[in-house]
């Protein structure tokens, strides 16, 4: 299962409310799912420094594998959280 589009406010961490949304609706389907280790990409737009867009990309990473902790009761040693920051993008800017 691959969870996309999961928006984030411009400059944040903070899913916003359809981004919340859709990830909540992927939750639902994990639910019925065994896991054994996921992985969580963050990534950011062009704008802005690497360093920065480095560091936010890991927090939005960050910021969904708390939910999925949180609310499908996962050990956090299943789930890797990940950065790309503005190095391989999903979306056009």
């Amino acid at each position: 299962l691959t969870l996309k589009d999961l928006q984030f406010g411009f400059n944040s961490d903070q899913l916003t409310a359809s981004g919340r949304a859709k990830l909540d609706n992927n939750i639902s389907a994990l639910r019925n799912t065994q896991i054994r280790a996921l992985i969580v990409e963050g990534h950011t737009d062009n704008v802005g420094e690497d360093a920065y867009n480095q560091k936010l990309s890991l927090s939005r990473a960050e910021t969904v594998k708390t939910i999925l902790i949180e609310t499908l009761g996962l050990d956090p040693e299943q789930i890797r959280a990940i950065g790309f920051g503005k190095e391989k993008p999903i979306a056009s800017n």
